[in-house]
């Protein structure tokens, strides 16, 4: 990855923080692009939190969600359930 100098007031070569972040930015995307062809979520969910109830449920959600991945039939642990998952489903249609 290349860097963009900047010349300061007093002719010396440097990279502001600017540039610096930008850098990091097109690098770290590069990466996960290659890495995963992708850089989006296969699924996203955006919400305001409008309220401590509110922010109560979703920290209770970030707190299960590692849990719930544990059982989830998309879990590559569970390979072999997803797959009688899959076969069930084929014979109800």
């Amino acid at each position: 990855m290349g860097t963009i100098a900047n010349y300061g007031k007093n002719g010396n070569v440097g990279v502001s923080t600017t540039t610096t972040i930008l850098n990091l930015g097109i690098s770290t995307t590069k990466d996960l692009i290659q890495k995963y062809n992708t850089i989006w979520q296969k699924s996203f969910y955006d919400h305001v939190i409008r309220g401590e109830k509110d922010l109560q449920r979703i920290q209770e959600y970030i707190y299960s969600n590692p849990l719930q991945w544990e059982l989830d039939i998309l879990n590559p642990k569970n390979e072999d359930k997803y797959q009688k998952w899959l076969v069930t489903k084929h014979k109800q249609i």
